[in-house]
């Protein structure tokens, strides 16, 4: 039996975001789906576990969504990542781009505001 390590529901997204690595190689990816503190790239390029990353997102014109993370594991085609700090004024945009993915928006917004104890710091 595998132990479940989540601690947040993910959620289907499929948008286009930029990886900045910590060489300062920025690749394109596609986020598969996402927590309010993790998410899955699909990604060309070979994201080694362990490495430090910036993740960049527009998901509207007018809202640009920064968060940093930690490969945790390489997939069949990309990686987890999980999310270590997200940039304050990016942070209400990645809460409502999470809810307004999930299946039950109001069951989602009460699991990430009952669990704030745990949610990635601010930069």
């Amino acid at each position: 039996m595998m132990y479940e390590q989540r601690r947040f529901t993910r959620v289907s997204i499929e948008k286009l975001c930029s990886v900045t690595t910590s060489e300062g190689q920025v690749v394109p990816a596609e986020i598969e789906d996402a927590s309010i503190n993790g998410l899955r790239l699909a990604v060309n390029e070979a994201l080694q576990p362990g490495a430090e990353c910036i993740l960049l997102l527009t998901p509207e014109v007018d809202k640009e969504i920064e968060v940093r993370g930690t490969v945790v594991a390489k997939t069949e085609n990309g990686c987890n990542i999980e999310i270590s700090a997200i940039r304050a004024d990016s942070f209400e945009h990645w809460r409502e781009l999470i809810i307004d993915h999930a299946e039950d928006g109001y069951e989602m917004d009460t699991e990430i505001t009952s669990r704030m104890d745990i949610w990635p710091d601010t930069y």
